[in-house]
């Protein structure tokens, strides 16, 4: 089922982060396909995994997505463990959603590993490859 409602999680909230938002915004409008944003780490905040699993489980819970993209950018290569544990935590708790990255941007030695939790399907892999 062609997702409807996408939640994309990027690594961090910063101006180059926001002109690439920017210049894509339209594409999905015309898709007619509502997107959501979140940022694993604010400009100033550091990473902790029950912070970051509770800012995502809430932005879930008020959205209501049907598929949420990870962009496997600077935060998430630098906190792959931390990234793994707080999606395998919300795939458990929110079995319907499906959960999608740039699995090419991910290294090798994880690439297994976060296979367990991200579904990778064409539809996937195409809205993840207009995220970049």
């Amino acid at each position: 089922m062609a997702a409807s409602r996408l939640l994309i999680v990027e690594s961090i909230n910063d101006d180059l982060t926001k002109r690439r938002i920017a210049s894509k915004q339209a594409k999905f409008a015309a898709d007619d396909l509502s997107v959501e944003y979140c940022y694993a780490l604010e400009s100033t905040r550091r990473i902790d995994k029950q912070s970051l699993l509770d800012y995502i489980d809430r932005k879930i819970n008020s959205f209501r997505p049907d598929l949420m993209i990870v962009h496997a950018g600077f935060v998430f290569s630098q906190h792959p463990e931390t990234f793994l544990s707080v999606l395998t935590e919300l795939s458990s708790k929110h079995p319907l959603l499906r959960i999608g990255s740039q699995m090419s941007e991910i290294e090798p030695g994880w690439k297994s590993r976060f296979a367990l939790v991200f579904e990778d399907t064409k539809e996937i892999r195409d809205l993840a490859m207009r995220l970049v």
